[in-house]
């Protein structure tokens, strides 16, 4: 559905992934040219595309949204000076692929040579796992939504790890889940 509504020509896959697509499917595991000599990128300018991510918002029906190089460079900058984020940083990665923000997730630890440590599923959705994964990571980063920041709470977090939360979220005050 989504590979047909964006008007993807193109599929690159390493094995038969058996969707059903108008997109000509290439497997580039057996072939694979290699490139000319004389071939050279396009020029990048911050109008240039740098991903396209399906959303649902409001409507419920998927769609394509454009992010081009220069919206993500400044999402990627302003993040790198508030909350902070640099070579010394380790950063935990707990978004799925498919939310927006996962991009500064994977990203921001590139630009800026921290750690990046990406979270399993169980790891994710068990606040006792992820709590050991921040100690045994040395986390300094972490963005997370107020859920996840509830289920570390739930599992005994206690607001001494990691010291730059960061995103849409802060971390709750640290009282009782079931104080009012």
């Amino acid at each position: 559905m989504v590979l047909d509504d964006a008007g993807a020509a193109i599929l690159l896959v390493t094995h038969d992934l058996g969707l059903k697509t108008s997109a000509k499917i290439l497997n580039i595991a057996t072939k694979f040219a290699p490139v000319d000599a004389a071939w050279q990128p396009a020029p990048i300018t911050a109008d240039s595309l740098a991903y396209v991510i399906y959303t649902s918002g409001s409507t419920g029906k998927p769609k394509g949204v454009a992010i081009e190089h220069g919206a993500l460079m400044n999402l990627l900058r302003s993040m790198q000076r508030e909350p902070g984020l640099d070579a010394n940083d380790v950063l935990i990665a707990i978004t799925t692929l498919a939310f927006d923000i996962a991009g500064l997730e994977l990203l921001l630890p590139l630009l800026t040579g921290a750690k990046l440590v990406v979270a399993t599923d169980a790891e994710v959705l068990d606040g006792r796992q992820l709590l050991a994964l921040l100690e045994r990571s040395k986390a300094t980063t972490l963005q997370a939504t107020p859920g996840a920041w509830r289920i570390l709470i739930e599992a005994g977090w206690s607001n001494a790890l990691p010291p730059k939360p960061c995103a849409e979220a802060r971390p709750c005050p640290a009282t009782s889940p079931t104080s009012s």
